[in-house]
């Protein structure tokens, strides 16, 4: 696991973690040296050889104090390095998520990234203070009074070896049998978690059905398969951890049995019994209290492979040729997609107009999300290509890319602070003119003028104190603020009334003056005003062009546009709402 570790911590932690296990080595070898300095010392006493008494008391003080002194030092460092290693896993994670597509941050692994980094983090803080001391101390403490007594009583060392060999598998085999179950039973755990939560978000739709926790065989089953692993832990764990337990008190016995013979056998004298007795179970003592760590080594297994996973995903390739382009027009080239093993997009072709308002329309799953998606790369395509002016979207580095495109999505998140600080998200030196300028285009002016701090009243943590519609408008002022020259604005009005909507829309298409704005709806009666309209339909491109053309001759567009308004959708014109045919 120490090996695992040091794979994932930057070259700064990774020295110190090493400097830490390079100190408890130490420690652990002046306290194999003191053990074995008691021989010599019984046996000048015995022969009253008051000199060499004295040289030996001297060795075993000093490899006592030794112990003492890099053994404290050392577990000092340890807790500071701990709490560097969780900063340094920190910003290892931050700079794979960097490097990973906007499309792998769907709600379940945001989910599971949330529990990485505020679970399984801390949780590898505890390896250097409390782990790392126990799993050197048994390696190197026994491996010293087993060397040494092969120096002083080759026979006794030549037994000590050999349980030795015996007792490691056994340790090893128990780990990880325990280790697998106990894995099992987390991913129960987690399952089991992710229901009940569920569960309890749903309670207005289960208590107006008249649902109880009964009747979801989710639920009920993922409870029952928690039940399970725990109880399999229990019958198939326990028995891994007393074949550990049993596996060291044989081996105590065999060596202290091997002790007495020798001393019966006059191969030894009987004065030098208590101290071979002390080696004997000094040299077995650490394997017995890594059996006993075994939970906390599984627990911080466990989390560094939640650690490892997500450094393990793959990232977008770097641009081989980086450029920033010097146009701002979009174009898809013959753009086909595949997420997980499905093609979404199929050959689509198209070319925006610069500055215009672009819509893009159909049916839900049409594909409209992952198509825009592909113009800040969100993924990239499996084949074709997406290009900003007249550079490929997978040739434009990171950085210039951020600055290219402002995207405001369905999916709203605000962050814990100021509604001020939400809107120059974008923009960190924007001013109140250009902030009032924001509110004014996306309809947010009243609600900062009713606000009792106005710009500088909290939103709460992820915005709780609005509401949806408030929340959507502020996020899409923070990308109306943002100097973008390409716009996305992927269902912007989902969770807006009819009014607000066609506030979003005149936005839209104030910013369409001097940007490349692409609005994704499946309401075509929202789009009127458009320049260009795209219409997809299971991921193909059924009909291009302005929304008039389309209109007036029958085909997809056309058929969406009647479906819209025998629902009463509201329209982008001189009245705000349609009349059914």
């Amino acid at each position: 696991m120490i090996t695992r570790l040091l794979a994932v911590l930057p070259p700064q932690h990774r020295r110190d973690l090493r400097r830490v296990i390079t100190g408890f080595a130490v420690a652990a070898f002046a306290q194999g040296l003191a053990a074995l300095a008691l021989l010599p010392l019984l046996q000048a006493l015995v022969e009253g050889d008051t000199g060499a008494a004295w040289w030996w008391l001297a060795a075993l003080l000093l490899a006592s104090a030794v112990f003492a002194a890099v053994r404290a030092r050392t577990q000092a460092a340890a807790f500071s390095v701990g709490a560097r290693l969780s900063a340094g896993v920190h910003h290892e994670l931050a700079d794979a998520l960097l490097r990973l597509p906007l499309a792998f941050f769907t709600p379940a692994r945001t989910g599971a990234l949330s529990q990485v980094a505020g679970r399984n983090v801390p949780a590898l803080m505890s390896v250097p203070a409390h782990l790392v001391r126990p799993l050197v101390d048994a390696v190197v403490v026994p491996a010293t009074v087993v060397l040494g007594l092969l120096v002083v009583q080759w026979r006794l060392g030549l037994v000590a070896l050999a349980c030795g060999l015996l007792v490691v598998p056994v340790l090893r085999w128990s780990t990880r049998a325990v280790e697998r179950f106990d894995a099992a039973r987390d991913g129960a755990r987690a399952e089991a978690s992710s229901r009940v939560l569920e569960f309890a978000r749903l309670q207005p739709v289960l208590r107006s059905t008249g649902r109880d926790a009964h009747g979801l065989g989710q639920l009920d089953a993922a409870l029952v398969a928690e039940h399970d692993a725990d109880r399999r832990l229990l019958l198939r764990g326990t028995p891994a951890l007393l074949a550990t337990a049993a596996a060291v008190r044989t081996a105590l016995l065999v060596l202290l049995a091997v002790v007495v013979l020798l001393a019966t056998g006059e191969v030894v004298d009987a004065v030098l019994v208590p101290g071979l007795l002390v080696l004997v179970v000094r040299a077995l003592e650490p394997l017995g209290t890594v059996g006993e760590t075994g939970a906390s080594l599984r627990l911080a297994s466990n989390a560094l492979a939640g650690v490892e996973e997500v450094l393990a995903e793959p990232a977008l390739p770097a641009p081989t040729a980086p450029a920033r382009p010097s146009g701002h027009r979009i174009a898809f080239r013959d753009v086909s997609v595949q997420v997980a093993g499905n093609t979404v997009l199929h050959e689509v072709s198209a070319t925006l107009p610069h500055p215009g308002l672009t819509a893009v329309v159909g049916p839900s799953g049409a594909g409209k999300s992952t198509l825009v998606g592909l113009v800040q790369r969100a993924l990239d395509v499996t084949a074709g290509g997406v290009s900003i002016g007249d550079v490929d979207v997978r040739q434009i580095p990171d950085e210039d890319l951020v600055d290219l495109v402002s995207y405001a999505s369905q999916d709203v998140h605000l962050f814990a602070g100021t509604l001020a600080d939400n809107v120059r998200v974008g923009a960190p030196d924007a001013g109140t003119a250009d902030l009032d300028r924001a509110a004014e285009l996306t309809g947010l002016t009243e609600l900062v003028a009713g606000l009792p701090q106005g710009w500088d009243s909290p939103v709460g943590p992820g915005g709780a104190q609005l509401s949806g519609g408030q929340r959507q408008r502020v996020a899409l002022a923070r990308t109306v603020l943002k100097p973008a020259p390409v716009v996305v604005l992927d269902e912007p009005t989902s969770a807006l009334d009819g009014i607000s909507a066609a506030v979003v829309r005149a936005t839209a298409r104030e910013l369409a003056r001097e940007r490349s704005v692409l609005l994704v709806t499946h309401r075509v009666g929202q789009v009127a005003e458009a320049d260009h309209v795209l219409v997809l339909d299971g991921g193909r491109l059924a009909a291009a062009g302005a929304p008039g053309e389309l209109a007036g001759v029958p085909g997809p567009y056309r058929r969406l546009l009647d479906a819209d308004r025998r629902s009463g959708g509201w329209r982008l014109g001189t009245r705000t709402r349609s009349a059914a045919p």
